[in-house]
């Protein structure tokens, strides 16, 4: 199997900042909202273009069989990456806990995936502005 350089830098112990992966890396790929990715592949919402970003394209994975069409998206990304994906919540400060700054409750508090949907689904947060908000939790 062939590491992509983001994996390759994973596993060397060199963990760039997720709020640098969001205003750097993937801040022009086009973005969707409600869904994990567009039918077409070409927009993604901030949890699969982070996974494909990490070496795992969802809406690639989705096209490869009729077995996985009937999966849910989410349930196509696999435990490694999923496990990649959480482990930025460790780098943050325990002190500036993932909690948004609206009114909704805190129920994706901790959980780097949940507090991503809800950003790019509920505040409809640009990839950048998702960056920014990481960058000010120390992410």
């Amino acid at each position: 199997m062939m590491l992509t350089t983001s994996q390759q830098t994973q596993r060397q112990g060199i963990q760039v900042k997720l709020s640098a992966i969001f205003k750097y890396k993937v801040s022009e790929t086009p973005q969707s909202f409600g869904s994990f990715f567009e039918p077409n592949g070409k927009r993604y919402c901030a949890v699969s273009v982070l996974s494909k970003h990490l070496g795992y394209d969802i809406a690639t994975a989705s096209e490869e069989g009729p077995d996985e069409k009937n999966m849910n998206p989410a349930e196509l990304i696999p435990y490694d990456i999923l496990e990649m994906i959480e482990s930025f919540t460790i780098q943050s400060d325990p002190e500036n806990h993932l909690i948004c700054f609206c009114s909704k409750p805190d129920y994706y508090s901790l959980s780097m995936i949940s507090i991503l949907i809800h950003l790019n689904d509920y505040h409809k947060m640009t990839f950048a502005q998702i960056g920014s908000w990481l960058e000010s939790k120390g992410i």
